[in-house]
């Protein structure tokens, strides 16, 4: 149901959104694009080694000014459950605090962080 949700909500983007269903370190090794990415969704199992991973793979994939946007990263309304502990939000709390170099956080909406690299 999330794909078809998803699929149909990108629909108008559909020559410039594309789907991987593997893992993150799967998928970035037969990710092979000419460009670099816009924008890159992390939504990542909540293990902080997992996220972690997820992040420095991805990062390099990311066009100079683009965003990465984390699912479940910060708790909110719907997601009351997410604690400092559980790895994205950990991860977050890293990134602000410039352990994993200049990077800003540009926005938060509900459980969603998204950040870009700062200059």
């Amino acid at each position: 149901m999330a794909q078809h949700i998803a699929t149909a909500q990108t629909r108008p983007y559909c020559e410039k959104v594309r789907f991987i269903r593997k893992t993150s370190v799967e998928a970035a090794q037969n990710f092979k694009y000419a460009k670099k990415s816009d924008l890159i969704f992390i939504d990542a199992r909540h293990d902080y080694s997992s996220v972690e991973e997820d992040f420095r793979i991805w990062r390099s994939m990311l066009a100079e000014d683009g965003i990465i946007a984390f699912h479940d990263s910060c708790p909110c309304l719907a997601r009351p459950n997410l604690a400092a502990a559980t790895g994205p939000v950990r991860l977050m709390r890293e990134i602000e605090a410039g352990e994993h170099g200049n990077w800003n956080v540009v926005n938060r909406v509900d459980s969603i962080t998204v950040v870009q690299k700062g200059r």
